[in-house]
């Protein structure tokens, strides 16, 4: 699958969102605005809107985001959603291109990139998108964190410790060896 790209491009990687039917409708009116304005300025170069979702082990590719919804509330288990749109290919290989994946599986696959020829069209439409899907974002990425990893490790080690220290202190009076609390500590 190639993908079309302009002379300019912006992506982020996109991580820790909480998405329902809500916020779906919300990006995909953002992105119709975007279909809307796209293609009045650009006549001849008509863009067009694109999903694919993918859930309880089966996918779709729909030009109608009304499908999209009703399948992805039957859904049992979501797995991908993305929403794509672009220009027609042209002989410079160079087009309007905006993706959104939103991969439940696979957090490395959830990204937004948007590409065009127009430096400025990226900029704004990219910024909008980032700042709509930063406001899905929820409290994972903490459970997540290095220091969490960290504060459990030690929370761990501290623990195993404490854990010794009182088997030690329990045991060395029944045992009749010297330095009996020593070598059960250790």
């Amino acid at each position: 699958r190639e993908i079309i790209m302009g002379d300019y491009l912006r992506d982020t990687k996109i991580s820790f969102l909480t998405i329902g039917e809500r916020e779906l409708t919300e990006v995909d009116g953002d992105l119709k605005e975007i279909l809307a304005r796209a293609n009045q300025a650009s006549p001849n170069d008509q863009s067009s809107l694109n999903y694919v979702l993918r859930y309880d082990g089966m996918g779709i590719i729909r030009r109608d985001f009304e499908e999209i919804k009703r399948s992805f509330n039957l859904a049992r288990k979501v797995e991908r959603i993305v929403f794509q749109l672009t220009s027609p290919r042209n002989y410079l290989n160079k087009g309007k291109n905006i993706q959104i994946n939103l991969d439940a599986n696979n957090p490395d696959n959830c990204f937004l990139l948007v590409a065009d020829d127009d430096e400025a069209w990226v900029d704004s439409n990219f910024g909008r998108l980032e700042k709509r899907l930063n406001g899905y974002e929820n409290g994972n990425w903490l459970a997540h964190s290095t220091l969490v990893e960290l504060l459990i490790q030690l929370l761990g080690v501290f623990f195993g410790f404490s854990l010794c220290f009182i088997g030690a202190n329990l045991l060395a009076p029944i045992l009749s060896i010297k330095y009996s609390f020593f070598v059960l500590f250790v």
